[in-house]
């Protein structure tokens, strides 16, 4: 029963984001989809599927620089649990693409309305992603 469950939940999931890669091009990842959807891909059974794990790193690094960062961000500190913590913290130290502005990040963070522990946590991973960078930066 419960591998069925995971199989309709794939097979929704797989045709769902058919359809959002036929959407127009120039939109931007964070209008694609939505912050609740984006927490479905924790689940344990997608952590193997590269493509989702690359998706959700988009996604969450998209919302955090965005305009509209204070809403994800809220939403991210009620949505942060036991199961699916670790995956997060490992998301927010590795982002997939260089481009990503993590001082904005940073700083978006640091201005939203969230209890100061959440905000010195996710603070902290950003940090760690950003030293990684530097030291690849500098050989």
């Amino acid at each position: 029963m419960k591998i069925y469950i995971q199989i309709i939940f794939l097979v929704f999931l797989s045709i769902h984001m058919t359809q959002s890669l036929q959407a127009k091009t120039e939109n931007n990842i964070c209008d694609t989809y939505s912050d609740s959807e984006w927490i479905l891909w924790f689940a344990d059974s997608l952590e193997v599927n590269a493509e989702m794990t690359e998706l959700r790193n988009e996604y969450l690094f998209c919302r955090i620089e965005s305009d509209s960062a204070a809403n994800f961000i809220q939403f991210l500190c009620s949505a942060v649990n036991r199961k699916n913590r670790k995956s997060i913290e490992r998301e927010l130290q590795k982002p997939i693409h260089d481009d990503i502005n993590i001082d904005r990040c940073i700083y978006n963070v640091s201005k939203s309305r969230i209890s100061t522990r959440f905000k010195r946590w996710m603070i902290f991973q950003l940090k760690q992603a950003s030293m990684k960078n530097n030291r690849q930066e500098n050989g």
